[in-house]
C-alpha cells in the first residue's frame, strides 16, 4: 500500500485533495459571514431555513422578513458565492473518493458510484440554488411592482432586472440546463413559486442524503 500511496498519480490526487478542501474551507467561512445577517426568528438556521421552506408561505415569510432587515442582497451574494462553495467541496470529496477507491483497489463500477455521488449531490446543490434564486427575483420583483422602499432592495444592485427569469436567477449555473430545456419544454424555465419552494426542499434533501 505504501507503494501505491507514493505513485505519482495518487500523490497528484492527494494534493489536488486537500488544495480543494482549504478551497471549501475558505469559501464555507465567507458563507458564515453572510449567513449571520440572514439568521432571524422566520429563519433560525438562515439560508439553510430557505432551503428547507415547508411552504411558499414559510418562504414568503423569511423573504420579508429579510426585506425588512435590508438583507434581500445578502441573499443574492450567499446565493452567488454558494456556486463557489459547490464546485469546492464536489471537487474535494470526488478526489478524496477517488484516492479512497483506488487505495483499497475497489473495483471500477464502486469507483465510479463513490466518485458520482458527490457530483450528483453538487448537481442537486446547484439546481437548490435556481429554484431558490427564482424565489428571490419573483420576491424582489413583487417589491419593484408594488412600489416598495428601494431600501429594502438594498444590496441588490448591479444584479440584473429582477424580473421574470432575469436577475438573479440567470446568474445560476443551473439557468444553463433550463435554457436548452426551455426549449423542449417552455414552462420548465417558468416554474409556479409553489413548484420552486417543492424543488428546492426536495434538491437539499438529496444533496444532503448524498454527501452525509
Amino acid at each position: 500500500m505504501s507503494r501505491a500511496l507514493a505513485s505519482p498519480m495518487m500523490l497528484c490526487i492527494a494534493i489536488a485533495a486537500v488544495a480543494a478542501l482549504i478551497w471549501t474551507g475558505a469559501v464555507s467561512r465567507d458563507l458564515r459571514a453572510l449567513d449571520d445577517g440572514l439568521t432571524t426568528m422566520a429563519s433560525p438556521r438562515g439560508i439553510l431555513s430557505f432551503e428547507f421552506a415547508a411552504s411558499m408561505a414559510d418562504a414568503q415569510g423569511m423573504l420579508t422578513e429579510w426585506a425588512r432587515l435590508r438583507q434581500l442582497g445578502t441573499v443574492a451574494r450567499s446565493l452567488i458565492i454558494d456556486t463557489r462553495f459547490i464546485a469546492a467541496y464536489g471537487s474535494a470529496l470526488a478526489l478524496v473518493a477517488l484516492w479512497g477507491a483506488l487505495i483499497r483497489r475497489l473495483p471500477r463500477t464502486y469507483t465510479l458510484l463513490l466518485v458520482a455521488l458527490p457530483v450528483i449531490a453538487a448537481v442537486c446543490d446547484l439546481a437548490e440554488n435556481w429554484w431558490l434564486a427564482v424565489q428571490l427575483d419573483a420576491f424582489t420583483g413583487a417589491l419593484r411592482a408594488g412600489g416598495a422602499d428601494l431600501a429594502s432592495l438594498e444590496g441588490l444592485e448591479g444584479l440584473g432586472e429582477l424580473s421574470g427569469n432575469a436577475g438573479v436567477a440567470a446568474q445560476m449555473p443551473f439557468h444553463a440546463i433550463v435554457d436548452v430545456v426551455a426549449r423542449v419544454a417552455p414552462a420548465a424555465a417558468r416554474p409556479s413559486l409553489e413548484h420552486a419552494v417543492t424543488f428546492a426542499r426536495m434538491a437539499a434533501t438529496v444533496k444532503f442524503a448524498l454527501v452525509l
